[in-house]
């Protein structure tokens, strides 16, 4: 078995900052990257179902690679097509109750509910991944019992969204639309997997705000100079 040689995950790059959290222009870029993973996981028939910072991590350190995430552990991952006897891909029939598959800290309502996940489910995870990124920390993070975690995810969810930039709120308003049967690509926007709320769009944003301080910061060391001129000369 040949594997890609990667570097840490992004639970090891978050947990080295005093703080526990990343930047939002961090955020951004990583939830571009990570929804654009699942978009092809999710064309090659398969949901992950472990969707979490410690399966997520960066290119090999030192190379050109270093800047780009990988998805990966796929010991939990579903293919949710079969293949019909006329050979047709159809999309499987969901079970009407399930093994609770995921981490409990991540996983969706509907794994809690032991409910059959599809690709909604993994963009949910993604969610609480995101949101934890920002913000630190989830409310339910020491907790096991499945039932109240299910419980302090619906009712911490304005709490969240709250410390959250309004694009949070677009993206799990869309991913609640979601069944289990529909592809998540009604909002498809330059070949990522956006799903309703433009991250694309957001990351552009962030990054142009983060150019434009820096160019300010520039101008104003620019503008900053020694004045080496004796002062009985002035």
């Amino acid at each position: 078995m040949i594997m890609t040689l990667l570097g840490p995950s992004v639970s090891d790059l978050r947990k080295i900052i005093p703080s526990q959290k990343f930047t939002l222009f961090t955020v951004t870029v990583i939830a571009v990257q990570a929804l654009d993973s699942l978009r092809e996981l999710h064309n090659a028939g398969y949901i992950h179902r472990d969707v979490k910072p410690s399966n997520y991590a960066i290119g090999e350190t030192g190379t050109s690679k270093e800047k780009v995430i990988h998805i990966f552990d796929f010991g939990l991952a579903r293919s949710f097509r079969r293949m019909t006897p006329s050979g047709k891909l159809v999309l499987r029939n969901p079970r009407r109750t399930c093994q609770f598959r995921g981490t409990n800290r991540y996983c969706s309502i509907n794994a809690h509910s032991r409910e059959e996940q599809g690709r909604h489910d993994d963009l949910w995870s993604l969610f609480y991944m995101l949101v934890e990124m920002l913000i630190g920390s989830l409310p339910w993070k020491n907790m096991n019992d499945h039932a109240a975690t299910e419980r302090e995810k619906t009712e911490k969810e304005p709490e969240l969204l709250e410390q959250s930039p309004k694009e949070f709120e677009l993206y799990l308003i869309h991913i609640k639309q979601l069944g289990y049967e529909i592809t998540p690509g009604n909002f498809i926007r330059s070949e990522q997997y956006i799903v309703g709320t433009g991250f694309v769009e957001f990351e552009k944003r962030v990054r142009e705000a983060r150019e434009r301080r820096a160019r300010v910061q520039s101008r104003g060391k620019a503008c900053v100079t020694t004045d080496t001129q004796p002062a009985e000369q002035i």
